[in-house]
Order: structure tokens, then C-alpha cells, then sequence
């Protein structure tokens, strides 16, 4: 991946991740790869298909992948 790719992909995770973040249920937003491709990883705690429609599979020409992580809190 270029600089320049990884820096489009940052600033679209940037500009949506506030909204996805307001969603009850997400509770991270990142970036990563899926089959060697650059995308935006959104994790839930729950099925991701009740994420369908709300969270689209692809913004701005970057593929969004919405898995299941379950709850995310500090360590006790």
C-alpha cells in the first residue's frame, strides 16, 4: 500500500468514525487488512448483520468489514 493510499484510508476512517462510534453496539473502529486488501474494520458486540444497512460495505471507495468482537472494557 502507498503512502498515499494509507493516508486516504486514514482520513475516511477519521471522518466516519465518529457516527459508526455513536451506534449502540460498535465499539471500535480501525483499519486493517481483509484477503490482503486495505480496509476499515468495524467491531461490534453482536451480529454484525444487524449492522446491514446502517454500516455500508464500502465509503469512499474503501471496503468496510463490520465483525463480531463482543463487549470491549478495561481489564480487571
Amino acid at each position: 500500500m502507498s503512502s498515499e493510499q494509507a493516508d486516504h484510508l486514514r482520513s475516511v476512517k477519521q471522518k466516519y468514525a465518529p457516527q459508526w462510534l455513536a451506534m449502540e453496539g460498535v465499539v471500535a473502529v480501525g483499519v486493517g487488512l481483509r484477503d490482503q486488501t486495505p480496509c476499515i474494520i468495524v467491531s461490534v458486540a453482536g451480529e454484525p448483520s444487524a449492522f446491514a444497512g446502517r454500516i455500508p460495505s464500502v465509503v469512499e471507495n474503501v471496503p468496510v468489514v463490520v465483525e463480531p468482537s463482543g463487549e470491549i472494557g478495561p481489564l480487571e
